[in-house]
């Protein structure tokens, strides 16, 4: 109503996500985020998964004499997805966390991160639940 005419009207219209949209609630944490180095830094904790599937890539192909069989090709190959992808968490988590956040400003690079954290997520589930059964990658994730 009232308030989101004085938004506009002052030219710091935001757009809602799919969450606000499909439920109509609205978040106000945009209002209050600033850019911080913590913020920024913590982006790169993301290294650790990616540098660790590097590392089981490098075993699996030190330590196992090709050919190898279609189980070890799915996960030296599944691997090596998920470890591309968490680098590039890295990079849209910094982007959209630090280099352009701006109070009351939804950026590009948010809904980005957003899209790519959640591809990450699903995909490292999809990855453990090969390795464990579905109930303990359901509690533990």
């Amino acid at each position: 109503g009232r308030r989101a005419r004085r938004a506009v009207h002052r030219g710091i219209a935001m757009t809602k996500n799919a969450v606000e949209a499909t439920f109509g609630i609205r978040f106000t944490s945009s209002r209050v985020w600033d850019p911080h180095p913590i913020v920024g830094l913590s982006s790169f904790c993301f290294g650790i998964p990616a540098c660790s599937f590097l590392a089981v890539m490098y075993c699996i192909s030190e330590l196992i004499i090709p050919p190898w069989d279609m189980v070890t090709l799915l996960h030296f190959c599944f691997y090596g997805v998920l470890s591309l992808l968490y680098f590039a968490t890295i990079v849209t988590c910094a982007l959209a966390d630090y280099a352009y956040i701006r109070r009351r400003h939804r950026s590009f690079y948010g809904k980005v991160d957003i899209i790519l954290a959640a591809l990450v997520f699903i995909l490292s589930n999809a990855n453990f639940v090969l390795r464990a059964s579905f109930l303990e990658t359901a509690l533990l994730s």
